[in-house]
């Protein structure tokens, strides 16, 4: 047996070839290039016509279903789905030469490539595409029957072929020799104590990752053989916004101008988090994991990946329980939505309001604007009123609830679990919808509270430093599976594929982002309070 046949990585060559990626690299493409990307992520030929093909005894496929970028990732860097894997089909895989010997063995490779195997050239990886043949040639040298052989002309595949060529075929801005730069954003508004907790968990992490760095460097520089060269040393850049969210997207453009980022760790907001969307959006960067309480993803943006919906989750689990109490006939026929005039409460409401279109009940609307507001908001209402308080742990505090009023609901992602703050008529009526793990399930755990005693940082707020390690840590994760492939969209396609495998959830039962998600945490309980104090699941985990 000769070295070759002792890689690992060998036997996974016998899974499919299909074809996927996107540009990530600052090459100006000609226009056949732009047409391959649009085969690639579109599934759309030059012609306009979608593109067609078959996969023996599975069937045709067509148009965004026979997008390569379906198996093979925006990175071209290849996936894993179960045993199935989809090698890399970057041109950097498909045509290097095969190593004949240890010296020619590139151990920097993704996942699923093989140093065994003989390059492709234009007219063998033409052949694979439409009609399945393998780099071989040799008799019976078929790909497996995922790989689609596509219906295209000459032209359609030299196309397809010179956007593979480019993809991935340089690393990503903020990628130096020995550096990755990072950032994270603060928003205008956050209480001073939970940013000095939040950045405090993000520089403490990377000073620990920069100790382990330089172990890792004189390990390998030891070795008797190169390994992967993805030992960089972490920086981190703290972006403080600064007034009108107008304003935000310059500020971002002015700081990435002066010193691009890898991707943003987290980030925090306690208002709107859009502009810093848009922005990551924009420049193609990953945002991973902010804490926000009013995302302003969608599921096909593809660089920012978000622990939930925050209130909007919150108000559609709440409609889903609502209806339930509609058909057993214990739902009053008004809801009175009680909230401050700013963007969060604003969305949570008018979520809720849309999630019950049709069902034949009535609404109104209370608008606060100061903490005399906030004490009378309930005045007049009566035993036929729901409530809905869409306020924070400081504006609960002050309500005074009239004895008539027993139906009322609060926002675990505005005042958390804090029972302590509220008035106890309120505790004993309200009904709490809970996105998170159960305090008792958390306390259990200790993964965060063990953390921060061993780098003695007082615990401030769990939620927020919770988050902060959970980003950081998911990020660290899926970097060290980079190898040296250091791209914005193989990092995001790898949390993808590992997000769910991790231990440390932060507060949350459960977390996964699979491909084309970007919500880790999809459902909540409805919660009240014991006549001890504690909070007390009183349905089982609800997704909308």
């Amino acid at each position: 047996m000769n070295w070759l046949e002792r890689l690992p990585l060998s036997a996974l060559f016998s899974v499919s070839f299909s074809l996927l990626g996107v540009a990530t690299g600052s090459i100006a493409a000609p226009a056949s290039v732009e047409q391959g990307r649009d085969i690639y992520l579109r599934g759309m030929l030059p012609s306009g016509d979608p593109v067609r093909a078959h996969r023996p005894g599975l069937g045709e496929v067509s148009g965004r279903e026979a997008a390569c970028v379906n198996c093979h990732g925006r990175s071209g860097l290849g996936s894993a789905e179960g045993r199935t894997v989809m090698p890399p089909i970057t041109g950097s895989y498909l045509f290097r030469p095969r190593a004949t010997n240890i010296e020619h063995l590139d151990l920097r490779h993704a996942s699923g490539y093989s140093a065994s195997l003989e390059p492709y050239n234009d007219a063998t990886l033409a052949a694979a595409i439409t009609t399945g043949a393998s780099r071989t040639g040799g008799a019976g040298s078929i790909l497996s029957p995922v790989m689609p052989r596509y219906a295209m002309s000459a032209a359609d595949v030299a196309a397809l072929t010179g956007y593979l060529k480019q993809l991935s075929s340089e690393p990503s801005p903020g990628v130096s020799a020995d550096t990755l730069h990072f950032a994270t954003i603060i928003a205008p508004g956050v209480p001073a104590a939970q940013r000095a907790a939040y950045v405090q968990v993000l520089e403490r992490f990377f000073r620990d990752k920069n100790a382990g760095t330089r172990h890792e460097v004189r390990r390998s520089a030891a070795a008797a053989e190169v390994m992967f060269k993805t030992y960089r040393r972490w920086a981190l850049q703290v972006w403080e916004l600064e007034g009108h969210p107008q304003s935000w997207q310059d500020q971002l453009d002015r700081q990435y101008a002066r010193a691009p980022v890898f991707a943003v760790i987290g980030g925090i907001s306690t208002g709107t988090w859009e502009p810093v969307h848009a922005f990551c959006r924009t420049q193609a960067v990953p945002c991973v994991f902010p804490s926000v309480d009013a995302p302003a993803a969608m599921d096909a943006d593809f660089y920012s990946l978000y622990f939930s919906k925050g209130v909007v989750l919150e108000a559609e689990v709440m409609a889903r329980h609502l209806r339930e109490r509609q058909a057993a006939g214990s739902l009053p026929q008004r809801i009175v939505q009680v909230r401050r005039d700013d963007v969060v409460a604003t969305l949570a409401a008018r979520t809720l309001v849309h999630a019950l279109a049709g069902s034949g009940l009535d609404f109104d609307e209370r608008v606060i604007a100061s903490g005399q507001q906030v004490r009378t908001s309930l005045d007049g209402l009566t035993a036929s009123d729901l409530v809905v308080l869409w306020l924070r742990e400081d504006d609960t505090a002050r309500l005074e609830v009239p004895p008539a009023v027993s139906s009322i609901y609060l926002s675990g992602t505005l005042t958390g679990d804090a029972s302590a703050a509220m008035p106890a008529v309120l505790r004993e009526r309200a009904r709490l919808i809970y996105p998170f793990s159960p305090p008792a399930e958390r306390a259990r755990s200790l993964q965060l509270q063990a953390w921060l005693r061993a780098k003695g940082i007082p615990l401030i707020d769990e939620r927020i430093q919770g988050q902060a390690l959970f980003a950081a840590s998911a990020v660290s994760e899926a970097a060290g599976h980079l190898l040296d492939n250091f791209l914005r969209d193989y990092l995001v396609e790898r949390l993808e594929m590992m997000v769910g495998k991790m231990r440390f959830t932060a507060m949350y039962p459960r977390l996964g982002i699979g491909s084309g998600q970007r919500f880790g945490s999809k459902g909540a309980y409805v919660a009240g309070w014991g006549e001890d104090g504690r909070l007390r699941l009183d349905s089982e985990w609800i997704v909308p």
